[in-house]
C-alpha cells in the first residue's frame, strides 16, 4: 500500500519527465528551424553566386560592390533578412565566392541561455565561353556571317543554307585565303545523340548533313523567340571535286568516312535569338523568311549566358556567348 509520500515522489517525476520531454521537443523545433533558415541562407549564396557571374561573363563586367549578391541573398531568405551580410570575393579570373552570414534567434533554445545560432553558407560558379555541349539545332554557322553582323549585335538577319544560293555568297577566310560557304549548314548525328540536337566540340569536326529537312527534327524543337547557343566553323572540307567552297585534300579529319561529302570546322559557339525559318517540312514566323527552293533562318546573333550546366565551358574565341555554373 503507497504511502502519500509516494504520490508526491511520483508526480515530481512526472513533472521533471515532462519538462525534460519539453525541453527536447522545444529543441527539435529550433532544430529545425534552423536548418530551414540554413537552407535559405545557402539557396540565397547560390542565386547570388549565379546572379554576379552572369554579370561578369556579359559586357557589363563584375560589379563594383555587393549589392547584387545581398538582394538575392535577401529575396531567398524569409524572415530576419536584416540581419544576413554578405561578402563578395573574386579567387580567380572567372570564379566568384559568396559567403552569407546570418542569424536564428532560437525559441526554445534560449531557456538553455542559447538565444542564438550563427548560421553561414557559401557558394561559388565560374563562367567561361562554351566548348561542349548538345544544341539545340542541328545547325553550324558561318564565322565570316557571323562577323559580316558585326557579331552578337541584336542586327536582325537572314541566313541561307549556302547550297541555295550562287557563289556571291560565299566568304574569303583570312587564314587560308580561299573560300568556304556563308550561311549555314545543316549538320549529321553521326550517331551521337538523337532527335534534332547535336553533340558538337568546339575545336572537333563535324559531318554535314544532306537532305532538305535537318534529321530528327520536328518544329515544336526549334521555337520562335528563344536564344540558343549555336556552332560556329570556320572551315569547310571535303574529298569530292564538285563540291563547291569547300577545301579538297588533306589532312583528312578525324573520324572521317565517305558518307559525308562536306566537313566542318567548329572554331567556337555563338548565340542566335530564333524569329523564323524554312527548313524545308518544317518552318516558323510570321512571316516565314523564304519559299521555295531556298532553306533559310532569321535571326539575330545577341550577347547570352546560359546556365545550363550540360555545357562544358572553358577558354577560346568569345563570340558573346558565356556559361555559368554553380562549382562546390
Amino acid at each position: 500500500m503507497s504511502s502519500p509520500a509516494d504520490g508526491g515522489a511520483v508526480a515530481v517525476m512526472v513533472a521533471v519527465s515532462l519538462m525534460v520531454l519539453i525541453g527536447f521537443v522545444g529543441a527539435g523545433v529550433d532544430l529545425a528551424s534552423i536548418y530551414a533558415k540554413s537552407q535559405e541562407v545557402q539557396n540565397g549564396a547560390d542565386a547570388a553566386a549565379l546572379a554576379v557571374a552572369q554579370q561578369c561573363a556579359g559586357s557589363e563586367g563584375c560589379p563594383d560592390d555587393d549589392d547584387l549578391a545581398s538582394t538575392f541573398v535577401a529575396a531567398n531568405v524569409r524572415s530576419q533578412k536584416e540581419s544576413v551580410a554578405v561578402d563578395v570575393t573574386y579567387p580567380d579570373a572567372n570564379r566568384v565566392s559568396v559567403r552569407a552570414q546570418g542569424q536564428h534567434d532560437n525559441y526554445f533554445l534560449a531557456i538553455l541561455n542559447i538565444d542564438s545560432t550563427q548560421i553561414g553558407e557559401s557558394a561559388s560558379a565560374v563562367w567561361g565561353v562554351p566548348t561542349k555541349g548538345v544544341t539545340t539545332m542541328p545547325l553550324t554557322f558561318s564565322r565570316c556571317s557571323f562577323e559580316k553582323q558585326g557579331g552578337a549585335t541584336g542586327k536582325d538577319v537572314v541566313l541561307y543554307l549556302p547550297k541555295h544560293l550562287d557563289g556571291s555568297e560565299s566568304c574569303i577566310t583570312s587564314t587560308s585565303g580561299v573560300a568556304m560557304p556563308a550561311g549555314f549548314a545543316y549538320i549529321d548525328d553521326q550517331g551521337a545523340t538523337s532527335g534534332c540536337g547535336r553533340l558538337v566540340e568546339a575545336g572537333g569536326w563535324i559531318a554535314s548533313q544532306t537532305g532538305n529537312t535537318p534529321k530528327g527534327c520536328k518544329a515544336e524543337d526549334i521555337e520562335v523567340g528563344t536564344t540558343v547557343l549555336v556552332p560556329i566553323y570556320d572551315y569547310c572540307w571535303t574529298d569530292k571535286h564538285n563540291v563547291k567552297d569547300c577545301t579538297q585534300g588533306a589532312p583528312e579529319p578525324p573520324g572521317y568516312t565517305k558518307s559525308w561529302d562536306r566537313w566542318y570546322h567548329i572554331e567556337s559557339f555563338a548565340a542566335i535569338k530564333i524569329s523564323g525559318y524554312y527548313l524545308g517540312s518544317i518552318e516558323a514566323g510570321s512571316p516565314v523568311p523564304c519559299k521555295g527552293e531556298d532553306r533559310c533562318i532569321r535571326g539575330a546573333f545577341v550577347e547570352y549566358v546560359s546556365l545550363d550546366d550540360a555545357w562544358e565551358y572553358g577558354d577560346g574565341p568569345d563570340r558573346g556567348a558565356a556559361v555559368v555554373a554553380l562549382v562546390d
